[in-house]
């Protein structure tokens, strides 16, 4: 028999635990790498989503990642990537609607960003200064982060809202000093603002009143004044880390 099949052989009985007759090791010692393999893959998922886990109850939790692990291979060798595999999983299973929980999508989605963009390469910064005006100068985002859009605003602390569908949008980063994973909750009618700062270093001014064009908002001076009060939120936060210089 093929080595590759051998191997393949003994992937499937660690997983499901079934065909053990084709292993080519004893039962106790395929017992044992069976029960240490579980033991990490399980580990890592329960480390990856432990609000996840939380929510669902232990008994449900531990039938999702077991039947996961028996029926869908990783497709990463990577262990810290595996974890990302389970939000295809039940989303191709509808796992939200038999548990009853039609957050949990979102819920496995925000978690994984925390790994996510945490583990993403490090991005090209342009040089900036922390001296200038928001609304005359072109403004530098931080590029390390991913902007998503959930449907349950599963990343809010009360979770007594999760029956609430409807459009949220959520930026996750990593801090240019700390290198740790923070959130910031962006409005529906700021998300377009922070496509055209990835975009190019433009100026407050301008994204402020090209949203004022697009959107035709009627009371501009006021939007103008909560934009740069919003602009202001994402300098704080470090989401605009500062101004461009011309190099």
């Amino acid at each position: 028999m093929p080595l590759s099949t051998t191997m393949s052989d003994f992937a499937t009985y660690c997983r499901s635990g079934e065909n053990i007759e084709k292993v080519p090791i004893s039962e106790d010692k395929a017992e044992l790498y069976r029960e240490l393999s579980c033991n990490i893959v399980f580990e890592a998922l329960n480390t990856a989503y432990p609000i996840a886990k939380r929510s669902l109850g232990h008994e449900q939790w531990d039938k999702l990642i077991r039947r996961f692990y028996a029926e869908a291979p990783s497709p990463s060798p990577h262990l810290w990537y595996m974890p990302k595999a389970l939000i295809d999983y039940v989303e191709k299973h509808q796992i939200p609607e038999k548990v009853s929980a039609p957050y949990l999508l979102d819920l496995l989605h925000f978690e994984w960003l925390e790994i996510e963009v945490y583990m993403m390469p490090d991005q090209a910064v342009p040089l900036y200064t922390k001296i200038g005006d928001l609304l005359e100068n072109g403004l530098v985002l931080n590029r390390e982060h991913i902007l998503s859009r959930f449907t349950y605003p599963v990343f809010r602390k009360k979770k007594d809202c999760l029956t609430e569908a409807a459009n949220y949008f959520l930026i996750t980063y990593r801090h240019p000093e700390t290198l740790q994973v923070h959130y910031f909750e962006v409005p529906p009618v700021y998300v377009a603002l922070v496509e055209l700062l990835k975009q190019d270093n433009y100026t407050g001014k301008q994204v402020l009143e090209f949203l004022i064009e697009h959107y035709k908002v009627q009371s501009a001076d006021s939007f103008m004044d909560s934009g740069y009060q919003f602009l202001k939120t994402l300098m704080k936060e470090n989401l605009i880390l500062g101004f461009s210089v011309e190099e």
